[in-house]
């Protein structure tokens, strides 16, 4: 008997009519229909800062600094009728950039690890920079059939501010909110690693330091970076140099990379000086430490107020004081589940204006001063 399916079951591809007899024969689709269901997936290729997805290829893809691209690498189709019935196939998906702009890209995995590749294209700047165009190419494969399809890309030039962390802090290297900077520092923090960039928290924070000035890099490109491979790219301690956005948030200096590599050595750049809290009733104020947001800071003996530690995934608030000043400890979720269980032990086991603890670790900000431990390693009980 044959088997029938309602039409609007059945995609078109799929559909051949009986002569005759108004009923419609289901036949298994041709690996070539296959590969053309999987070509107008509309997300094969996205934006990885911006999110969009780049469907149709007879547009160019204009990027631009701190934006790269992530491909797919596997594409699920659904409703293909395999063996008279519709079922979900696997096509495979290999990328190759043009040989003449190849050297221009820096090429690797992405979120999750084994599915996605990563395209962060070289941004043209300086004297006589000019924009580049691109061609990138998607190989679809399905059994012994492929499809190759591709997208124009155009990289558009920048003008980059070469500069330090100490002229960006005091104002004197003329950045603006959105300039693009090249700067150097030495890796002073982070937030929790992971194990890969499925489970990274690098995005939300990676501090650098120049002796006595700081700044923080969020977000852009950060994750990746930092997981270039199986193993980690960088580590504290690190002397690096980064060309990203400059982008301030509500009083706290950031900087939102859209590249980052180690450089071997700089005479000019200091090695990052903490910041000692010895009189919090003179130190601890906005006025005081203005400009001195993401500094390793050094404020001992703080006694426990209030507060608990939030369930996993959201951000705490502990209150301590140093004599008659208060003092907020700001415990960011992005220590990772780990640390967040330690510290909601810790500070589980504080007594209210007895216990007394010590802090190495970020000083962050937000509309004021806050302390921002990122790992539990960075508070530690004196009684």
């Amino acid at each position: 008997m044959m088997k029938l399916f309602k039409k609007f079951l059945i995609p078109f591809l799929a559909i051949g009519f009986l002569a005759g007899c108004g009923e419609e024969e289901i036949v298994d689709w041709t690996p070539q229909q296959v590969l053309a269901e999987a070509s107008n997936f509309g997300a094969i290729l996205i934006n990885g800062s911006t999110g969009t997805a780049y469907a149709d290829r007879s547009q160019t893809v204009n990027v631009g600094t701190g934006d790269y691209l992530i491909g797919s690498r596997v594409i699920n189709v659904k409703n293909v009728i395999k063996d008279l019935v519709p079922v979900t196939v696997t096509v495979n998906v290999a990328f190759e950039m043009d040989d003449e702009t190849l050297s221009n890209w820096t090429i690797g995995r992405q979120r999750p690890t084994t599915d996605h590749d990563r395209f962060i294209p070289t941004i043209p700047s300086g004297e006589g920079a000019e924009d580049y165009s691109s061609v990138l190419t998607a190989t679809l494969s399905y059994g012994e059939e492929t499809l190759a399809v591709s997208w124009n890309i155009r990289v558009r030039k920048i003008e980059i501010i070469e500069t330090t962390i100490g002229a960006m802090r005091n104002g004197t290297a003329g950045v603006k909110v959105k300039d693009v900077v090249k700067i150097r520092g030495y890796i002073t923090a982070h937030f929790d690693e992971g194990t890969g960039t499925a489970d990274t928290h690098m995005y939300a924070g990676v501090y650098i330091a120049d002796g006595e000035r700081a700044i923080m890099l969020y977000a852009g490109v950060m994750s990746s970076l930092w997981w270039e491979s199986e193993e980690p790219a960088f580590a504290i301690g690190d002397l690096v140099e980064v060309v990203g956005s400059y982008e301030p948030y509500n009083g706290l200096a950031e900087v939102k990379p859209a590249s980052m590599v180690i450089i071997e050595s700089d005479p000019n750049v200091l090695a990052p000086v903490n910041l000692v809290i010895s009189d919090a009733a003179t130190q601890w104020s906005k006025s005081a430490l203005t400009g001195h947001d993401s500094r390793i800071t050094v404020f001992n003996n703080l006694t426990y107020v209030s507060g608990t530690v939030s369930a996993n995934g959201q951000h705490s608030s502990i209150y301590f004081k140093s004599g008659t000043t208060e003092v907020l400890m700001y415990i960011n979720y992005h220590v990772g589940t780990a640390a967040q269980d330690q510290f909601r032990t810790f500070v589980a086991g504080l007594t209210a204006n007895v216990s007394v603890v010590n802090f190495t670790g970020v000083l962050s900000w937000y509309n004021g001063p806050q302390l921002s431990p990122t790992s539990f390693a960075d508070v530690s009980l004196v009684s």
